[in-house]
C-alpha cells in the first residue's frame, strides 16, 4: 500500500502542472480502494492534501486533512493533517481556526516532533495575528 503513496509523492514532486497533480491524486486515491482500513490510507489522505495545498487548492486540501483527522483520529497522520490544515487556514486568513488546528495536533500526540512543530506554529501565528 505504501508503494502507491510513494508513487503519488514522486508524481507530486515532479511539478505543479495539472497533469502532475492529477497523477499524484490518482495514486493516493488508489490506496483506500485497494487497501481499506490500512494505515496507508491515512498517509495517502494526508499526502493528497499536501499535493492540493502545494497546488494552491486550499479548500480541497482542507477537506482531505479533515477526512484524515475524522477517520483516523489516533494516527500520527491525523496530527500532521491538523498542522497542515492550520497552514491552509492561515492562507485563508482564518487565524483563530488555524490556532485550534495547531492545538489539536499538540493534544493528539503530545511529546512528538509534530506536537513540537504545532507549538512553534501556534506561537508564531498567535504573535502575528
Amino acid at each position: 500500500p505504501m508503494a502507491h503513496v510513494l508513487a503519488g509523492r514522486v508524481a507530486s514532486a515532479r511539478g505543479r502542472a495539472a497533469a502532475d497533480v492529477d497523477a499524484a491524486l490518482a495514486s493516493f486515491e488508489r490506496v483506500p480502494r485497494l487497501f481499506p482500513g490500512n494505515e496507508a490510507v491515512a498517509a495517502a489522505g494526508f499526502f493528497a492534501g499536501e499535493t492540493l495545498r502545494a497546488a494552491r487548492r486550499d479548500a480541497d486540501a482542507l477537506e482531505r486533512y479533515r477526512r484524515v483527522t475524522m477517520e483516523y483520529p489516533r494516527s500520527i497522520w491525523a496530527a500532521r493533517a491538523s498542522v497542515s490544515a492550520g497552514y491552509c487556514l492561515l492562507q485563508q486568513d482564518k487565524p483563530a481556526q488555524a490556532l485550534q488546528e495547531f492545538q489539536r495536533a499538540r493534544q493528539l500526540f503530545p511529546g512528538t516532533p509534530v506536537a513540537a512543530d504545532a507549538l512553534n506554529l501556534n506561537t508564531i501565528a498567535y504573535r502575528l495575528y
